[in-house]
């Protein structure tokens, strides 16, 4: 779709925010901090059955694979939505990227 994500698998007990979009900073492992967008949710619009948690860090280019990353929580954006069409997903994508690139 465009929007490159880490695939996030909990190593730990950690509780889980509620279902939704989400305004973040992703630290790696090398102490880069960078805004990210994540979703935790089922993927509706794909009509997903298992949790997922994906986070698309801005401004970033490169392998994340068997990397630890940690992920700050900093505003609630939106509720996971179902979309009709991949169309109107990747639309709003742009929307909640913009959104937290405004309050830079």
């Amino acid at each position: 779709m465009g929007f490159p994500t880490a695939n996030l698998k909990l190593t730990d007990d950690y509780v889980v925010p509620k279902i939704g979009v989400y305004e973040t900073i992703t630290l790696l492992e090398g102490g880069e901090r960078y805004r990210s967008l994540t979703n935790i949710g089922y993927n509706p619009t794909f009509d997903g059955k298992e949790l997922k948690i994906e986070t698309h860090i801005l401004n970033f280019e490169g392998n994340l694979y068997d990397k630890d990353i940690e992920i700050s929580f900093i505003d609630y954006i939106r509720d996971d939505i179902k979309f009709d069409t991949v169309e109107e997903l990747i639309k709003q994508i742009q929307l909640d990227i913009e959104y937290i690139k405004k309050k830079q």
